[in-house]
């Protein structure tokens, strides 16, 4: 499979771009930033897909990225747990190239165009005469720039002659932002290995020197799999110490399966195990003949069985009978039964349409009865849709089911 580092060619006119050949993959892997257009982890034949959720990936002619589609077997997927992207955030994205532009625009699985990343309607990518992205801007509906659920509005990317890249992000109101939520580098340096995987990023200041963040870190080391799959992460600091990030830890150690993480387990600044903010040592994943996500379990340093930060052992998932929607969530103990997390709930139940959409989502607490959910601030959330299955209403009710105020 051609390894792609910016998922373009050189583009000097605008040309058609339709697909010459297709990908498939089981999921996307992690990448950080969004120079990269597209990637995808663990390749797979159309007939595995045909299975399972995937990916598909469309290519034109100059082996540039046209189509992206979230699928279930052969039909579109909503994003679900565990089946998402920080950079494709609906079930079918196009991207169309026109002069030196490559323009995203989104779409839900029943074709109707949306908004995605807060209220972003298209994400415009600048190139240079190489084809390399230059910045990449958020538009709303009304055509005017508009901040993404990250805060920022614009990405500027400046390509050094060493082969590094320096990305920074700007809100509307002009303020430097991080690279993404919860981290804290904001001018970034980023150098990619040979097989096109970010390899370093490191966290500078205008003159170009290494910085340290709040937390300590200044550089993080990315290692990929040969299937492309994320597998290791290194915090250091300016000084090239080991350091912790930003979740209490100084990396993370993955062992992968055909369907992504089976284990991860978290390490101190001695290469130690020790506690992620989540609270535990272990994350433990398991999945579905779909290839969804059925289980997240976790584990404390001596691989013991411990209720995370959020007060559970287990987090169970099941789903429709084609993988498609999750119907329902459970949350257990170490007893591998079932308790209430920080938020209140054990349990939460999915009502859907004939259309899969979750029309209502009732949450309950260990001894089977409606419960509050503080973290949603409410007891049932109650949705409404348009033809398009476009959301255009969302009512939270106590649980009485009486409808509460915002």
């Amino acid at each position: 499979m051609r390894q792609r580092i910016f998922g373009i060619l050189v583009v000097l006119f605008a040309l058609p771009a339709h697909a010459q050949h297709v990908e498939y993959y089981s999921d996307f892997p992690f990448w950080e930033s969004p120079l990269q257009m597209f990637k995808g982890q663990n390749p797979i034949t159309e007939e595995q897909a045909k299975t399972r959720q995937n990916v598909r990936a469309e290519f034109d002619a100059l082996g540039r990225i046209v189509d992206v589609q979230m699928r279930g077997g052969e039909v579109l997927k909503a994003p679900a747990a565990f089946f998402r992207s920080l950079h494709f955030h609906v079930a079918h994205t196009r991207i169309e190239y026109t002069g030196n532009q490559a323009t995203h625009r989104f779409y839900n699985r029943f074709g109707t165009r949306v908004t995605a990343w807060g209220e972003v309607w298209e994400k415009v990518y600048e190139l240079d005469v190489r084809g390399r992205p230059v910045s990449m801007s958020f538009f709303g509906r009304d055509g005017a720039p508009i901040d993404n659920a990250w805060g920022s509005a614009r990405f500027d990317w400046a390509h050094a002659h060493d082969g590094s890249v320096i990305e920074t992000r700007h809100s509307l109101a002009g303020e430097l932002m991080p690279h993404r939520r919860g981290f804290q580098f904001k001018r970034i340096r980023m150098t990619f290995a040979p097989d096109g995987n970010l390899a370093l990023m490191q966290n500078i200041n205008e003159n170009g020197d290494l910085v340290n963040s709040d937390s300590g870190a200044a550089q993080y080391r990315y290692f990929y799999d040969a299937a492309g799959m994320f597998d290791r992460w290194e915090v250091y600091d300016a000084a090239g110490e080991p350091a912790l990030g930003p979740t209490g830890t100084a990396g993370e150690q993955y062992k992968n399966g055909p369907n992504g993480f089976e284990e991860i387990a978290f390490f101190n600044t001695a290469g130690e195990r020790s506690l992620h903010g989540s609270g535990a040592a272990y994350w433990r994943g398991s999945y579905d003949q779909h290839g969804n996500i059925a289980e997240l379990a976790f584990y404390g340093v001596d691989e013991e069985p411990i209720l995370g930060r959020q007060g559970f052992h287990k987090h169970q998932y099941r789903w429709s009978a084609d993988g498609l929607h999750v119907m329902e969530r459970t949350y257990l103990g170490t007893d591998d039964k079932l308790i209430s997390t920080s938020d209140g709930i054990a349990r939460v139940a999915y009502v859907r349409d004939a259309r899969g959409l979750a029309t209502e989502v009732r949450f309950f607490d260990a001894a089977g009865g409606l419960a509050f959910n503080s973290y949603e601030q409410a007891a049932i959330l109650r949705y409404s849709f348009d033809e398009g299955g476009v959301q255009t209403d969302m009512v939270r009710l106590d649980i009485n089911g009486a409808v509460l105020s915002d």
